[in-house]
Formats: structure tokens, sequence, C-alpha cells
């Protein structure tokens, strides 16, 4: 603290220290007050400085409160003034969001209002113009009914008597007629025209109007008043008509000229409209004509489209009976407009809306007016739709000739649509490959364009008139995969998965460089090019003709070129001055040339930069700048052609790039191109007629420069496609490395390029055999593969794209596909897992996914892993017991359809079921019951026997009753099989024969009325070779014998085997696995039999040393045949017992028993009925003794311990 004092004053005298203010956060001290001092002296010192230190002192000096209701005043402000500040703002933006509303909603109602202003324009339209139809009709039968026959003969007698009031002078009536021949007689109206007629006597002028009429040039415009001209005349003078007809058949029966085509047409109409209008009334000629232009004598082969078109455009509704689509069009919206404006007035609304009014409020309806008109015109259009100038047959005649020359020719039409598609096609390939079209092949095109264009005018008229629908037009399937590009060479491209597309190049760079061509055409002025503004476009069209809009066109950044420092007039001089030829000094010496002169910068450009141009941005340059310098003078470009066409034979490296320079002065002046490629193949052609093997190097030039401009689309691809097949003709010595050559510099374009892969396929299929035919060395072996492998790269297999499945599903695969195996650990494991999904979700679908998953891992996983699976079902089934229940059905399922469609792809499969299905008889989700009506349905599907057969079979019993039991058949199948298969007995590999007593022909075995099949039937799905449920069956029996074979379906059990046997008697011969499999099979089930018998007859057999029988064998069909049938026969019997009794039981509940007893009549039924009764007591005692012993039964089979055991060791003793 000693040292303040001299800190304050420090301060004071110097005043830079004392601004900062340090006194601003301590008390007011006496050395603070020193500080304070020395702050305002540094205030005066300095003020930027003190000035701070001023105010921060400020705070430490004086009273706080002061200070601090000073700051909240103004904080207070502040606050106030944001606030009323951001309620201007709100404000502001409210109005301006409500003026946006305000004009939005303006225009909306402004565009509704000019909606319906547009609906009712629409419908006045429609008004006026079924109002001119109505008015052309009545006035056509008005014409009619003045021109009938009567009526015609007492117009001319009125005109007879007032001819003399006429005026006849020959001045008048030679200007008529000179009106009428000039054509400007057309020009009057028709009210005119009928008023100069009625105020002149013509009688001596009529046939001079009527060849008038001939020599004028008549157009479509003129009918009405040539029709009106000659209703006058035929009204007034009876010469008239028969004057001018003949002359009209005379022009349209005429030789077929353009100008006689076209006063065909107007004549058609003429004669319609007269045939209309009442003034011919003989039809059979017009008839005649329409049915020969129409080709209804052949087919309606059309001859002559216009006159069948020119017929109906003027006929319509009243001769073709049928309405235009014009008029049903305004009479369908008048209708509606009309139907919607009286329900909108039915509702009580109004059509006086206020200008405020919201713009889906403003009714989009007629007026009232509008209204009234169109039900006025509707119906007064329908009265006039009926009107008929002809009689319905011959309306129907004329409706007939018309339609069969639609059909004929919108036929025609589609037809021509698909040939024009496939001529365009051809001839865009044709200019693709060879750069131009032939004249004759222009001249086809355009013809066939035209024919198309007459015949889609002609079937769209024809439809309008008769109200037929169009046919469609089928756009050809190859057109959609051409490019969007346009016209132009269509590239090839690759699928749309496909993450990069380059079309026919490898990669972006490459393809960038052989299609990002500079477009100088766009960055340079015409008047440096040499051109106008016409020829600039002339050139841009054909460029987009030539290369097509596909090709991406790179225009530099640069507002303009570079250009030398000279004025534009002085080099176009320079230019002038040099197209002049140069003077030749004789003294060389003495010639000192000017290095500014154009000459001298393009030897420069042409001899020293050219060469060196090997990247792209100084080709790119280089073309800009000889373009800007030199491109408008044709010696300049003359000497760049002579410079690309002479590139070092060495130098192959600038092939590519004097190519892009080609390319981009192609777009300019192609005049430098098609010399260049013009040598080029002459060179090419040139070289190869000499046979000496000295020249490869500047063959190989040649072949690489051609196909680097081809990539380009400089030149046509026929030319190196051309330039390879002269390879092929002589596929020898250099003539293989200038093939491979060309080959290796555009054979992957081509072969890419949609118009030229298949040309290019079938040379390389020729050079290929060529190869293989001649004797080639490795060298050149090796040439030929390398090159044809790069144009068409061997195909590599298809990746799998991996399937993503949810997590869910993921992890259900994983446990059943992978985790699951048949240890006790693993199946633990997996359940819990199950029961941990979320089987509450219903969108999960868990027990669905985990059937699923189930079969698909006895199906695609491990053989091994079925027992497995059974498992976790079980261990599944408290919990969740729709598992099970789905996996039953499924499998079951799955083996029926199997068995309904038996193919040996799907074998393999039932299989893996079949396993299954035993597995879960093991874990006991099955019964086994269910196991052996499956096994039945293994032998007896399919096998049914037919109605005819079981006719057969009851007459051959019946003969055989009558004979005697001695001479009984011995059976011999179709098939031969009369053997029993044995235990450990080996069948002999030929085929056994039937055992035939000798002096007798075996007769066939009869089927018993209680079978329902028979192994004898023949089946599709089950042909006597066939061993496939053989097979079957003995999975399912070796799966499910732990738990089948027991006490309770050992009587079960033991009529399928014997079923079983007899149908493996009735198949020829068995393949030697499937005997073994049938003989492992055998053996098993034999053990598990001799342990499910009942213990009395094991120790029986034991204590009389018999040995222990197991299933029964059989040694002929005969023998299986025969125990089958009496099991099917017992099976019967105790089925019509059982229903007989229940029949009997179901009697006595309904009736009344005491009545019964003491009827007379029912005595005898009475005393059967109570012997069934009996034996249906019996039944009952049996059924329980049955039920007895299935329960001890099961009892025993969980008993299979020190007991069995000991049965066991005394039997084998």
């Amino acid at each position: 603290m000693a040292d303040a004092p001299g800190r304050g004053k420090g301060r004071k005298g110097g005043g830079a220290g004392g601004g900062r203010g340090r006194g601003k956060g301590r008390a007011p001290s006496k050395q603070d007050g020193e500080r304070g001092k020395g702050g305002r002296g540094g205030e005066s010192g300095n003020k930027g400085r003190g000035g701070r230190g001023k105010n921060r002192r400020r705070g430490g000096r004086g009273s706080g409160e002061k200070t601090e209701t000073i700051s909240e005043e103004e904080r207070l402000k502040r606050e106030e003034e944001k606030r009323i500040a951001a309620e201007l703002a709100a404000a502001e933006a409210e109005r301006k969001r409500l003026e946006e509303e305000q004009k939005k909603l303006h225009l909306a109602r402004d565009a509704k209002r000019k909606e319906q202003k547009e609906l009712c324009d629409e419908v006045q339209e429609a008004i006026d113009s079924l109002t001119m139809t109505i008015s052309v009709v009545e006035s056509r039968k008005r014409h009619r009914k003045e021109l009938a026959a009567e009526n015609l003969l007492s117009l001319r007698k009125e005109f007879e008597a007032s001819k003399k009031k006429l005026k006849s002078d020959l001045r008048k009536c030679t200007a008529f007629v000179k009106k009428v021949k000039s054509g400007t007689a057309w020009t009057m109206k028709p009210a005119d025209m009928e008023r100069d007629i009625a105020s002149l006597n013509l009688s001596r002028y009529v046939e001079e109007v009527a060849a008038a009429l001939l020599e004028a040039k008549l157009k479509v415009v003129d009918l009405p008043t040539v029709v009106s001209l000659c209703l006058a005349m035929h009204s007034r003078y009876a010469d008239f008509i028969p004057s001018l007809i003949p002359s009209l058949w005379s022009v349209i029966h005429g030789k077929s000229t353009d100008e006689a085509s076209k006063m065909r047409r107007i004549y058609v109409r003429l004669l319609t409209e007269f045939l209309l209008n009442g003034i011919l009334t003989e039809w059979k000629q017009v008839l005649k004509l329409l049915a020969d232009a129409s080709g209804a004598n052949n087919g309606y082969a059309v001859s002559d489209a216009m006159v069948v078109v020119s017929f109906a455009k003027v006929a319509g509704s009243e001769i073709l009976s049928a309405t235009p689509q014009n008029i049903l069009q305004d009479i369908c919206l008048l209708e509606e407009q009309s139907q919607e404006l009286d329900k909108f007035l039915s509702e009580g609304k109004s059509l006086d809306v206020p200008d405020d009014t919201m713009p889906e409020d403003i009714p989009l309806v007629i007026t009232p007016l509008l209204s009234t008109r169109a039900k006025e015109v509707l119906g007064k259009i329908e009265e006039t739709l009926k009107e008929r100038a002809v009689t319905a047959q011959i309306s129907e005649l004329f409706q007939q000739h018309c339609k069969g020359a639609f059909d004929a020719l919108a036929i025609s039409w589609v037809e021509t649509h698909t040939k024009l598609q496939k001529l365009e096609k051809r001839c865009e390939q044709d200019r693709l490959l060879q750069g131009n079209l032939s004249d004759a092949r222009e001249k086809g095109l355009a013809d066939a364009r035209k024919l198309k264009e007459n015949l889609q005018k002609s079937v769209e008229t024809l439809s309008h008139t008769l109200n037929c629908p169009l046919p469609t037009l089928q756009e050809n399937e190859d057109d959609e995969d051409a490019g969007e590009g346009g016209p132009g060479l269509e590239l090839w491209t690759k699928g749309e998965d496909e993450a990069n597309d380059f079309g026919p190049f490898d990669d972006e760079e490459t393809k960038s460089f052989y299609c990002d061509i500079p477009d100088l055409l766009t960055t340079i002025p015409p008047a440096l090019l040499g051109m106008n503004d016409s020829e600039i476009q002339r050139l841009q069209e054909e460029n987009l003709r030539k290369y097509g809009a596909e090709s991406e066109i790179m225009v530099d950044d640069g507002s303009a070129a570079e250009v030398d420092p000279i004025a534009e007039s002085e080099l176009e001089e320079e230019l002038e001055e040099e197209e002049v030829d140069e003077p030749k000094d004789e003294t060389k010496e003495n010639y000192e040339e000017n290095k500014d002169t154009p000459h001298f910068r393009l030897q420069v450009l042409l001899e020293q930069e050219l060469p060196e141009c090997n990247r792209r941005e100084q080709v790119d340059e280089l073309a800009e700048k000889f373009c800007v310098n030199h491109g408008s003078s044709k010696t300049s470009r003359k000497r760049l052609t002579k410079a690309l066409f002479q590139v070092p034979r060495t130098r192959l490296d600038l092939l590519p790039h004097y190519s892009r320079i080609a390319a981009v002065m192609d777009r300019i002046y192609p005049d430098v191109v098609t010399p260049l490629a013009t040598d080029l193949e002459q060179q090419f052609h040139g070289q190869a007629k000499f046979k000496k093997q000295q020249n490869l190097e500047s063959r190989l030039k040649t072949a690489r420069y051609l196909g680097e401009l081809t990539k380009f689309r400089v030149i046509p691809p026929i030319v190196s496609l051309r330039c390879l097949r002269r390879c092929l003709d002589d596929f020898s010595g250099f003539n293989i490395d200038v093939a491979c050559c060309i080959l290796e510099s555009c054979g992957r374009f081509l072969y890419r390029t949609k118009h030229t892969v298949a040309k290019l396929a079938s040379l390389m299929d020729v050079m290929m055999r060529l190869s293989k035919a001649k004797n080639l060395d490795d060298r050149y072996q090796a040439l030929i593969n390398s090159a044809f492998y790069m144009v068409k790269p061997p195909s590599a297999a298809p990746r799998k794209i991996a399937k993503v499945y949810p997590p869910l599903e993921a992890y259900l695969r994983y446990l059943l596909l992978v985790r699951l195996e048949p240890l006790e650990s693993s199946i633990s494991f997996v359940t819990k897992q199950l029961l941990k999904f979320p089987w509450n979700d219903p969108s999960k679908a868990c027990g669905a996914l985990i059937c699923k998953y189930m079969l698909k891992a006895c199906r695609k996983g491990r053989y091994k892993a079925i027992p497995a699976v059974a498992a976790v079902a079980a261990g599944i089934r408290r919990n969740k017991p729709e598992v099970a229940s789905r996996l039953i059905d499924a499998c079951l399922e799955e083996i029926q359809w199997a068995m309904e469609h038996p193919t040996f792809r799907d074998q393999q499969r039932t299989i893996t079921y079949a396993r299954l299905l035993g597995e879960m008889n093991t874990v006991s989700l099955v019964t086994g019951p269910i196991i052996i009506q499956q096994l039945y349905k293994f032998i007896n599907f399919g096998h049914e026997i037919p109605h005819a057969l079981r006719e057969v079979s009851t007459k051959q019993i019946s003969n055989e009753n009558e004979q005697k039991e001695d001479n009984l058949p011995v059976y011999n199948s179709a098939i031969g099989v009369s053997h029993a298969i044995i235990e450990d007995e080996e069948m002999d590999d030929e085929v056994l024969e039937s055992r035939v007593e000798e002096g007798e022909m075996p007769k066939p075995v009869a089927v018993s009325c209680h079978s329902v099949y028979d192994p004898r039937v023949s089946s599709p799905i089950d042909p006597p070779d066939s061993v496939f449920r053989v097979k079957v069956v003995c999975t399912l029996l070796e799966a499910s014998l732990k738990n089948i074979v027991t006490r309770s379906n050992l009587s079960s059990l033991e009529g399928f085997v014997t079923s079983f046997q007899r149908y493996l008697f009735t198949k020829p011969s068995l393949p030697a696995e499937v005997e073994f499999l049938l003989l492992d099979t055998f053996d098993l089930l034999d053990s598990k039999w001799k342990r499910a018998s009942p213990k009395e007859r094991r120790k029986t057999d034991a204590s009389s040393g018999v040995k222990q029988q197991g299933f029964p064998r059989f040694e002929s069909w005969f023998d299986a045949h025969n125990a089958t049938v009496a099991r099917e026969e017992e099976l019967a019997l105790a089925e019509k017992r059982n229903r007989a009794r229940l029949e009997a039981i179901a009697e006595v509940s309904e009736g009344n028993f005491d009545d019964i007893l003491h009827d007379d009549d029912m005595a005898i039924e009475d005393e059967d009925y109570g012997s069934d009764v009996d034996d249906s007591d019996s039944d009952d005692e049996t059924d329980d003794e049955d039920d007895a012993a299935i329960s001890n039964a099961d009892e025993d089979d969980y008993e299979i311990g020190e007991d069995e055991m000991e049965d066991e060791e005394d039997s084998e003793d």
C-alpha cells in the first residue's frame, strides 16, 4: 500500500494508464479518490482511453443507489421500446399476411369467375352449333318438300307464267354466266344468288350455266352458294340438272390426277348435297360409287378412301343414320349443365352472389337464360336427328359400306403405323452405320409417313362421322429401351440398378474424354468463325441430328474465347490476304518470314504445338485457338486436315488427342473431317492390297486412328466394320494383327452400341471360326483371344444379394438353422429363447414364423436336427400349443401335396417331412392312430377301386359261388410278383414268375365288396415301377416304432403290415437300396413286435420251447390278399354291428317301447331286436375288456424295466 499514491500520481500526470480505472470495484477510500483524480487527469491526457476510465470511475465515486435507479429506468425504457417495436412488427406482418390472403382470395375469385365464363361460352358454342345443325337439316327438308314432283311442277308453271316480266337482255345474262365461270359468283351470299337468278330469264343459257359451273375451280367453301344456284336453276328450268349431272359423273369416273382427285372429292360432296336437298332423286348411282370406292365387292378393299370420306362428311345422320360425335358431345354438355343448374336451384341457392363471396361459394353453373335455350335446342335436336333423306333400307346400305371402309382403313392404318416404325428404325440404323441415307430411302420414308398421315385423317374423319371408336396404335417395344436424348447415336446403357452408368465406356474419365466435347459454336462469336447466325443454327441442328442430345456438351466457363490483340477488321484483312497465293521468290536468301503473319502463327501451331498436345486441356485450347485465329480460312483448314492425317507412325499416343481435335472441328467445320476420314479409309484399303509384310506399324496406326474416330462418332461405324471385314476376307499374316487392333481400339464401343452389336458379333463369330479352322501359331491365337475377350469379357456368375431379414426373423433363423443341435443343452436353450418371443404382439405372428422355420430347418438344414426340432416343438407345447398344431398341420399338408403331385425333385423333401412326423410321434405330439392312418394313406392313395371293376368282381364272385371250393384259382398278377420277402433272404435278380397250375390258366382274383382300395388298380401318381412310397413308409416306421408298436396298436399295425406286404407284392422289382432298407425296417419292427406281445404268450412260448414269432409274414400275394380281405370284412362286420346297435338305441329312445311290444305285426322284429340287444350287450362287455386290456397295455408300455428284461431272458432260454 506504500506505493499507492505514486501510482495514482503517475496516472494523473501521464494520463495513459489512468484511463483503465482500476478503482471500479473497490471501496470509496482516500486512495481511491486519488486514483479517481488520476483517472480524470487521464481523461484530459488521452480521450480514447481516459473516457472509458471516467465512465467506469463514476460507478465507484458517487452514490451507488442513484446509479442503480437510472440503469433500471433505462432498462425498462429499452424493454418498452422493444415491446412496442415487436408489436409494430407483428402488426405489420399481420397486415401483410392479410393483404396476401386478400390478394390470393381475389385471384381465386377471379379464376372461379373466369372458369364460369368459359363454361358459359362453351355452352353457348354448343347451342350455336346445334342450332346451325337444326337450321341446315330443316332447310334441306324444306327443299326436298319443295322439289317434290307435284310442287316442282307448280313452281315451274309459275315461272313460265312470269317469264315475260323478267330481264332477258343479252348483256345481263352473259354477265351472269361469266360471273359463274370466273368464280366471282361464289363470293356472293346464297340469298343474293337466288335474287339474281329470280330477276333473270336464263332459258337460253341453261346449258351455258351448267358448263360454266364445271369450268369454275370450285372449293369446299363455295358449295353452299353452288347448291343455292342449283336449287334456284332446278326449280325453274327442267334442263339444268340433266345437263349438269352427266358432266359431274364423267369427271368422277375420269382418270386419276392430282387436279382430278381434288375435283372428284368436291363433286362427290356436291352430289351428296343434291341428294340431301332433293335435287337428285336417283340414289343408285351414288350407292354404286360408294360401293366401288369402299371395295364392297372385294371384301372392302378400299380403292378410293377420299370418296368415302367426302361422302360421309356431308351425308351425316340424314343418310347414314349415325349421329356425329361433335353433336353427341354438345348434347351431353347441354344436358349435364341443365341438370346441374336445376339441382342448384332446387337446393334453394341463389345465383346472385356479392363481390366478397368466398371462391368456393361461387356457383360453377350456367345462367338460367342459357339453360332455357339449351332445353329448347335439346327438344328440337331430337326431332332433327330422326329426319332422313332416304328410306331406312337405303340408309342401312350406305352405312354398311361406310363402316366396312372404316374397318378396312383402320386395319390398314395400324399396319402402316407398325411398318413405319420398323422402317424408321431400320433407316436410323443405316444412317448411324453409314452416315447418311440414299435419296431413294429418304423418299421411301417420306412417302410412308405421308401415307400414314392420309390414312390417319381418313380414319379419324370416319370415326367422327360414324361415331365409331378409333383403334389403338401399339408402340414398338424396342422404342422403350431407346435413349431419352433424341436423335443421334444411341449408346448401350446399363440397368437402372447399376450405380455407375458410363454407357459404352468403362469409366467416367473415358466417357468424359470421348463425350464431353466443347461446343465452340456457343462460345466463339460468329464473326470470328466466318459465319452468320443462320449458318450457326444450321450447324447446331446438324450436330443435334448426328450426335444427339445425350452426349454431354461441355461449354467453357469463359464468356468468350481468347483472341489475339488484333482488331477484327485487321484480322479479316489478314485472313483474306492469306488466301491469296504467296509469290515465290527465286532468291530464298532474301526471304525473311514475318513472325506476326497468320501464316507463321499457323505453322507454329501445327508443327510445334500440335505434336505436343498430350492432355485433354491442351487439345481443347489448341482447337479453340485455331477456330478463333485461323478457322475462317479454307486454306488453313486444309493444312489442319493434312497435319491431322500425317501422324508419325511411332506416335500412337497422339491418335486419341488428334481424334478429339477432329471431333471438335467436325461440329464447326465439317470440311476438315470429311477428307481426313476419306484419306484414312483409302490408305487402309490401299495398304491391305500389298502382301509384303513390311508396313505393319503404318497399318496398325491407320486402324487405330479409324477406331478412335469411330469412338468420337466422327465417322460412321460402318467404316470400321468394313475394314474389319476386309481383314477377315484374308485372315492371315498382318491382317490378323490389324483385325485385332481394330477390335482393341473400337470393338468394345461397337459391341456396346445398340445398332452395331449384331454386325460386330457376326464378324467376331467369323473370326473365331477362322482361328479354329486355321492352324495358327500361339502368338496369333493369344492375340485373337485377347482381342475377343477385350470386346466381350466372359460373363461372371451373378452375385447373390443377401436378403435382409427383420431382427426377430434373423434371430429365429440363427436359433433353428445354426444353433439348434440334437443335444439336450441346445434344445433347452432354443426352447427358452423361443418362449421369450413377443407372442402377445399379433403383428409379429410368432407362431406362423416359428412353424415356417422349423419346416425349413428340417428341409434345408441338417437331417440329424429333425429330432431336435420335434423336441423343441414338444417343449413349447405346454405354453404355446399353437406351434405344435401348426407344425402338424403343415407337415401333413406337405405330405399330401407330395402324394398328389409326385415329382422326383420333391422326394427327399417328403421323406424329411415323414421323418419329422415320426419324431413328433416319439415326443408325444402325434398319436398312434394318426401315424397308422398316414401309413395306410401312403399305400392306398390313388388305388381306389372303380365302380366298373366292382361290378365285374360281383359277377365273378356270384359265378365262383356256384363252383366247388376245391377249384380255387391261383393269382397271377399282371406284373408277375408272387414271392414272399423272408428275413435275411437274398432275392434273385431275375423277375420272379407267377406260379400257374399245369393245364389251367390262372384266373384273376376278384375284389372284395368290403374293399375300398386295391394296389392292383393302376394309378398315374403311383406306377408299378415307383418305389418312392416304400421309402416313405420305411422312414415313417423307423422314426415312430418306439411309440407305435404297443399292445393297443398291435391289431391295427398287424392289419397295416398285411396290407403293406400285399402292396409290395404288386411291385415287379425293388432296387437293392430299397430292398435293404425294407429288410432293416422289418427287422426293427420284428424286434419291437416281440417285446410288445402279451406276457402270457411270451411265457407260453418260452415254456414250450417254441421260438417267439413276430409280425405275420406271407409267402405270396394271394395269402396277403386273403388276410387283408378277411380283416376288411371283420372291420366291416364290426362297423355294421355297432351301427345296428346305435340305431336300435336311437329307435328305443324315440318311440314308445310298450306299444311296440304289444303289436303283433312287430313280433318278429322285437325278437330280432332282443337278439341284437343281447349281441350289443356282449359287444359292450367285449369293449370293456378291450379298454381294460388297452389300459393294461399302456401300463405295461411304461414297465419296460426289470420284468421285461427277465421275460426276454426266459424266452431266450
